[in-house]
């Protein structure tokens, strides 16, 4: 080959080709228990609006557990979707058919109902009385690995989060640095004794330059409860109809209010009890019956403790007034 000759393919006039390790360029489509990258999310006694993500596509099979021995278990509402038959299997490879029973997306909290007898049943914990720093299992179907299921460990790793930090009208959520991969959402966070104190539920991302390692996110079982009750009962839980989120103090300027905690409006639903009342956008709900309303979340939790049908008192406030209206609660129509 003459010296100015160019070998094939290093012709810097031409486009070099890409090699065969380079990475794909497309975007890695996100698995079930990946971040979810929208913006946060306010607490909403009414169902969240959908999420600015697309949804995700099948990845590995969730998970769930057994809570009695009538054979009803629980997993995450996102899990289960519009399903009303699921196919259950156990890590000593019995496969079991269930009924889906109920979802409350709002909470990420569905029930199963398995058609099968002598089931392991696992013990549930009081998860209010968990503390930063506690040890914690999570257990899943990590990744459909074969040969069973995983577990990982770790601890507590911070206070309760607000629900609304993934999307879930659930007031608190439990953080933890027990490693959560796709195909662990539904499975239970288990306490040093073995006994459930939450539901695996999500995880976080972090941002481009600032990614997140190791923050995981669980639907404190004992939250869950109230929520797994109303289903297995086929109540349907109570509805005010209000948006909220926690009172910053930036929103605190903003709206130009007397008091340092609540929840700010920000979405009510037309013909809702809370429209009929004269709630607006922008007032601070502090009270709803007896229950101390303290941030965004704490606005479904009161609510979840009443009944459609129940009169209730709401105490908010709108400048410098603080006002109370009596409100009698509907039936929240989209839980199923």
């Amino acid at each position: 080959m003459p010296e100015d000759a160019v070998p094939p393919g290093d012709d810097p006039t031409q486009p070099r080709p890409p090699a065969q390790e380079d990475p794909p360029t497309e975007p890695r489509p996100p698995a079930y228990d990946e971040p979810r990258t929208g913006p946060r999310a306010p607490a909403y006694d009414e169902p969240p609006p959908a999420p600015p993500w697309p949804p995700a596509p099948p990845g590995p099979p969730p998970s769930g557990f057994v809570i009695s021995a009538d054979g009803f278990a629980v997993t995450n509402a996102h899990v289960v979707e519009n399903a009303q038959q699921v196919k259950t299997q156990f890590n000593d490879g019995r496969s079991v058919d269930a009924r889906v029973v109920g979802r409350d997306p709002s909470a990420d909290v569905a029930v199963l109902k398995l058609n099968g007898t002598g089931l392991p049943v696992a013990c549930l914990a009081d998860s209010n009385k968990v503390q930063v720093g506690d040890d914690v299992v999570a257990i899943g179907n990590a990744l459909a690995l074969e040969g069973g299921l995983s577990v990982t460990r770790g601890i507590i790793s911070g206070p309760p989060r607000p629900g609304a930090e993934i999307g879930t009208a659930i007031e608190s959520v439990l953080q933890t640095d027990a490693a959560i991969n796709p195909g662990n959402s539904g499975g239970p966070l288990v306490d040093a004794n073995g006994c459930v104190i939450g539901i695996n539920t999500a995880v976080a991302s972090g941002s481009a330059t600032q990614p997140a390692q190791n923050v995981g996110f669980a639907i404190p079982i004992s939250l869950a409860k109230t929520v797994v009750d109303d289903i297995e009962a086929g109540r349907k839980p109570a509805f005010l109809g209000v948006g909220t989120t926690d009172l910053t103090p930036e929103l605190k300027s903003q709206v130009d209010v007397n008091v340092d905690a609540g929840a700010v409006v920000d979405s009510i639903s037309s013909g809702s009890p809370a429209d009929d009342a004269g709630i607006q956008r922008g007032d601070v709900i502090v009270q709803i019956g007896d229950e101390q309303v303290k941030n965004g979340g704490g606005v479904a939790t009161a609510v979840r403790k009443h009944h459609p049908g129940d009169k209730v008192s709401v105490v908010f406030v709108r400048g410098s007034d603080r006002k109370t209206v009596e409100v009698t609660l509907t039936e929240r129509s989209e839980v199923g």
